[in-house]
C-alpha cells in the first residue's frame, strides 16, 4: 500500500467517500459483515488479515473492491485538482495525463 493511501488525509477521504456511498455505519456493516460502531474505526481492509465471514463477489471481498472504488476516485480527484493548478497557470494549452487516459480542455 502506497504511503499516499495510507495517510491520514486519505483516511479522511477515504470514510467521506464510504459515508456518502452507504449513508450510516449499520447499512456498511450491513454489506461489510463487520460490526464498527463509527466511522473513525474504518481502515481499508486491505491493511489487515480478513476476520470472520465476509461476502464475497467473485473471489474479491465486498469491502476490497470499495477500497479499489475509492483509489480511482482518489485518483481521479487528484489529476483534476493538477489539471485545474496547469489550466489556471496556462488557460491556453491542452493537458493531457496517462493515468486513466484523462484529458482536459
Amino acid at each position: 500500500m502506497s504511503q499516499w493511501l495510507d495517510g491520514p488525509y486519505s483516511q479522511a477521504a477515504r470514510v467521506e467517500y464510504l459515508q456518502a456511498k452507504y449513508k450510516t455505519i449499520a447499512r456498511l456493516n450491513a454489506i461489510w459483515c463487520q460490526q464498527y460502531t463509527s466511522w473513525e474505526q474504518l481502515e481499508d481492509p486491505r491493511l489487515t488479515l480478513p476476520i470472520g465471514l465476509k461476502k464475497v463477489l467473485e473471489g474479491l471481498q465486498i469491502d476490497h473492491l470499495d477500497m479499489m472504488a475509492f483509489e480511482n476516485h482518489l485518483r481521479a480527484w487528484h489529476m483534476g485538482w493538477r489539471c485545474a493548478a496547469l489550466k489556471e497557470a496556462d488557460p491556453t494549452h491542452l493537458v493531457m495525463a496517462h493515468v486513466g487516459g484523462m484529458v482536459a480542455r
